[in-house]
């Protein structure tokens, strides 16, 4: 036992934490499925790190929304931190693409990635407006808004994840300027370039997000995380401008829009990106999206857990060298 939680199976482990499926256990044989993510003991006495794990809970437990996972408890057993989160039953985006193209040669339709994206834009709506008990914004930024934080139930709902190094008012811990965090091939370029970041950051990662769904490719391309920071930081290359150009009008207006290199230029806002793919809903659906992931996954054994947070992207290894998605194994997670 693990406090009041029975580890089940581990499903993940990043630079700072571990990840388990785990029951969690009350009076009259109660219980319900979750996922535990721990600080490593290694990390116990480290402040810097305490602190981080401190801010994704506390942060985590501010959001309620139904496209963001819930922090359910936050806690201490012997000397180590831990969290439980919501569990859910699904796979992320990175998954699912890669089945999809396994399966069918083929990426994301467009209906089903203007869901994922209007369903991920409430959510991050909701986190860029969130204030403090007095009314101050919080000045949420999730910075790290990418395939692999994007969970999509067998049901069809969708979720974003893993909060951990979100830019906030409220932290504890500070990123200093000029460092960069977050996954290079989906990042803004002012925050590949180690600038000041604001919510139309992540506003630019949707976007990127969405380019990725619909085409199987990086928008930066293969390589290094080094090399994936450097284009990013001068924003899409000619490539894939000339690919996002020749989309259906549906997207291909809205992608140019969200993608522009000035943040004056894009959308200002959650909501009015939202807005302007809510006209080409129609083409997609909850349902439609379901259907999809029943398609794609209802034969596999049930998965142990949702997406495992703080597992390293590894670029260069996960994709062939023009960019397109490897479908031999794939893991777009942090």
């Amino acid at each position: 036992m693990f406090g009041r939680y029975a580890l089940i199976e581990r499903i993940g482990e990043g630079g700072m934490s571990e990840v388990y499926t785990a029951s969690m256990r009350g009076a009259e044989g109660f219980q319900r499925t979750v996922v535990v993510k721990r600080l490593k003991p290694a990390l116990a006495r480290n402040r810097s790190a305490v602190d981080q794990f401190i801010d994704e809970a506390r942060l985590g437990s501010r959001l309620s929304h139904p496209n963001i996972v819930q922090v359910l408890d936050f806690g201490k057993v012997d000397d180590g931190h831990f969290m439980a989160l919501e569990h859910i039953q699904g796979r992320d985006l990175a998954q699912i693409v890669e089945r999809k193209v396994q399966r069918t040669g083929a990426p994301l339709e467009v209906g089903t990635i203007l869901h994922v994206a209007h369903e991920v834009l409430q959510g991050l709506g909701y986190a860029h407006g969130r204030t403090d008990e007095r009314g101050k914004a919080l000045a949420i930024v999730h910075r790290d808004v990418s395939p692999g934080n994007v969970v999509v139930s067998l049901g069809g709902d969708v979720k974003l994840i893993d909060f951990g190094i979100v830019k906030a008012h409220a932290r504890l811990s500070r990123t200093n300027l000029g460092n960069v965090k977050g996954n290079p091939a989906f990042m803004s370029p002012e925050q590949a370039r180690g600038g000041s970041v604001d919510a139309r950051s992540d506003l630019f990662s949707v976007g990127l997000v969405m380019y990725y769904g619909l085409t199987g490719r990086l928008p930066y391309g293969a390589g290094s995380s080094a090399e994936a920071i450097l284009r990013a930081a001068n924003g899409l290359g000619p490539e894939a401008l000339e690919r996002m150009r020749g989309m259906p009008p549906a997207v291909s207006r809205v992608l140019q829009k969200a993608l522009e290199m000035e943040p004056k230029d894009r959308f200002q806002s959650a909501a009015a990106f939202a807005a302007a793919i809510e006209p080409h809903l129609g083409l997609g659906s909850p349902a439609a999206t379901a259907t999809l992931m029943q398609a794609l996954f209802g034969g596999d054994p049930p998965p142990s857990g949702d997406v495992a947070p703080n597992i390293a992207a590894d670029i260069s290894s996960n994709h062939g060298r023009d960019g397109h998605v490897d479908d031999r194994q794939h893991r777009d997670r942090r």
